[in-house]
């Protein structure tokens, strides 16, 4: 069946990019896990248990969004996929206090 949306060249590039995503990302996050625990003042134990919780949720997400997108379409699942994982993030993002306000206040301004 040929692909009337993305092209050979689009869908290699593609396939490339998801097969890069978990190994970049591990590669950025685990020279931060030092600096991690010292500017949260958090234990060795619970930043690791974030690289442990990144694990999880990546293979939860794999066995779950296979079937749904078996079920109802790559695509429908490609485009809700964001949505659903920028969801839980919107209320942090909007919930600053004001010494991180200042912080950033301060970095926009010369």
């Amino acid at each position: 069946m040929k692909q009337k949306y993305i092209k050979p060249t689009g869908m290699v590039a593609f396939t490339a990019y998801m097969q890069m995503f978990v190994p970049l990302s591990i590669d950025l996050y685990l020279p931060a896990l030092p600096k991690m625990a010292e500017v949260f003042s958090a234990s060795e134990f619970l930043v690791n248990l974030t690289l442990a919780g990144f694990f999880l949720v990546f293979a939860v997400g794999i066995i779950l969004f296979g079937p749904l997108a078996d079920k109802y379409g790559r695509r429908k699942v490609l485009l809700a996929a964001p949505y659903i994982a920028t969801c839980p993030s919107r209320p942090s993002s909007t919930s600053m206090n004001s010494t991180s306000r200042r912080r950033r206040t301060a970095s926009i301004m010369p």
